[in-house]
This record gives structure tokens, C-alpha cells and sequence, in this order.
């Protein structure tokens, strides 16, 4: 307590030093505009605004992504066209060897009419439901493209925000996530195959990468 020192400078000769600089140490009492100074740049207040700042990147991200679900949704009720009557006809088969054979009649594997089967049975052969499994994934893609932006290549927030938000609007995705074919999945997948890529870039030594890698690629 001896060592602990009273500083009173005037404004011009006030230095820009914390606890760590002062030759008194942590026992340093001056001005208290310094010391506010202090309390602002510590550690906690950092953390506390980088807090702020996640909450407002969330409830951003999370609007895009309903605005997407939306216009997604929107269409789902539409009669279905020739494409869709081919899904319809598929995930009707009398049992899983039929379905394969059928899915393969469109060029298509037996994967997603399973899924679109099991949402069928779920809540009921519509329109919607046979969609179902396409708006699903066409809206998952809008925080997946800001995640890879984001995390995986190093992009700051702003770029982010948008690219989730130009796939959210866009015309073409929109039209994909809300048609009962196979696209929407694909580029859900395609997304989640990336995501594991870059990862494996970056720490190649991890097994669940890998895991996640082959999954995706199947």
C-alpha cells in the first residue's frame, strides 16, 4: 500500500497508460476519466460488446432467413406441374423396390422419395408436403451460405449478411426450394459438402471432418 501512488496531472499531460504501464501497478488511482477509460477498453467491457454485436448479427440473420422461408412458403400450395407428378407418382409405390424403380425411371436416386415418402406419411399427401422437404432445405441453405462466408472464408459480417440475403430473395432458389424435386436437397448438400471441405483445409487432422466430407459426398 505504500508503493500505491496519488496522480493528479493536468489535462494536456494525462498519460494513456493502464494498470499494466504505470510504475505503480495495479495499485494506480488517478483522474477518474482515466479510470473510466480503463473500466471501457477492459476485457469484460470488450467481451460484453462483442455480445451486443452477435445478438444484432443474429436477429439480422434470423430476419433474412424468415423473409426466405416466406417466399418460399408462398408457392407451395400450387397445383403441381410435370416434374412434381413424377415425385407424386414415385413416393406412392407399393414398397421400397418399387420406389427405386421408379426414381430411377427420372433419372434420380431412391434417397430423397424416401424422405418425401416419409413426410407424406407424416402429415399427408398435399401439395405442401410433397414440398415439404425441398422448403426445408432451400431456407437451411440462407444461414449455411452466411456460416461459410463467414467462418470459412474469412468474410466480415456485412458480406456475410449479404450473400445469406441475395440467396434469401433470389429467384432461382426460390423457385428450387419451392418445386418437389430434388434440387433444393442438392444444394443443401452441396453447402454442408463445402463447409466440411474448408474445414479439412484448415485442420485436416480431425475425424469427424472426414466424416462429415464422405457423408456429403455420397
Amino acid at each position: 500500500e505504500d508503493q500505491c501512488k496519488f496522480v493528479f496531472l493536468p489535462r494536456r499531460q494525462r498519460p494513456a497508460f493502464d494498470d499494466h504501464t504505470h510504475p505503480a501497478g495495479s495499485c494506480y488511482q488517478g483522474s477518474p476519466i482515466i479510470n473510466a477509460l480503463i473500466r471501457r477498453s477492459s476485457p469484460v467491457r470488450q467481451a460484453a460488446n462483442m455480445s451486443k454485436h452477435n445478438r444484432i448479427d443474429l436477429t439480422a440473420l434470423l430476419v433474412i432467413t424468415l423473409v426466405g422461408l416466406v417466399l418460399r412458403v408462398y408457392p407451395s400450395t400450387e397445383s403441381l406441374w410435370l416434374d412434381e407428378l413424377h415425385t407424386a407418382w414415385t413416393v406412392e409405390a407399393a414398397n421400397g423396390a418399387e420406389l427405386s424403380q421408379r426414381a430411377q425411371q427420372g433419372n434420380n436416386t431412391a434417397i430423397y422419395f424416401l424422405a418425401v415418402r416419409t413426410v407424406t406419411w407424416i402429415f399427408g399427401f398435399h401439395e405442401w408436403s410433397l414440398r415439404l422437404v425441398s422448403i426445408v432445405s432451400g431456407t437451411l441453405i440462407i444461414p449455411l451460405v452466411y456460416l461459410v462466408c463467414r467462418f470459412g472464408c474469412n468474410t466480415r459480417i456485412f458480406p456475410a449478411l449479404l450473400a445469406a440475403a441475395l440467396i434469401a430473395i433470389d429467384r432461382n432458389a426460390c423457385f428450387y426450394a419451392s418445386e418437389a424435386r430434388t434440387y433444393g436437397l442438392v444444394q443443401f448438400v452441396a453447402l454442408i459438402q463445402l463447409a466440411f471441405f474448408i474445414q479439412l483445409l484448415t485442420n485436416p487432422a480431425q475425424t469427424w471432418t472426414w466424416l462429415g466430407w464422405t457423408l456429403g459426398s455420397v
